[in-house]
């Protein structure tokens, strides 16, 4: 199942969060962008989350922008990164759930 995304705009901004609270793959965006936050509400067993700057299915070391594991715990993340070719987010392990934000 694909992540769940529900966009806003207000003030002219326009952001996405996408709802993960499954091991699986999302291609979000395949446009140059923002990545605004991580919110990790459920920590999940052994959940882990890995984010490339990519527009394509390939990650590599290259394009890998950031990482939160189980033991981790629970977090807000404004990160506020910049996104050159789009947003892919890989989660593996027992799942927990986490709100992709980006614009």
């Amino acid at each position: 199942m694909a992540a769940t995304k529900l966009s806003s705009s207000r003030a002219g901004f326009r952001a996405t969060n996408a709802v993960i609270v499954l091991a699986e793959t999302n291609q979000l965006t395949t446009v140059p962008g923002r990545l605004l936050a991580l919110q990790v509400w459920n920590v999940g067993t052994t959940f882990t989350v890995d984010v490339y700057d990519t527009a394509t299915a390939v990650v590599s070391a290259a394009t890998h922008i950031w990482s939160w594991v189980s033991a981790d715990g629970k977090q807000n993340l404004q990160l506020n990164l910049p996104l050159q070719a789009g947003l892919y987010v890989v989660t593996t392990g027992t799942p927990g759930g986490v709100n992709v934000v980006y614009a």
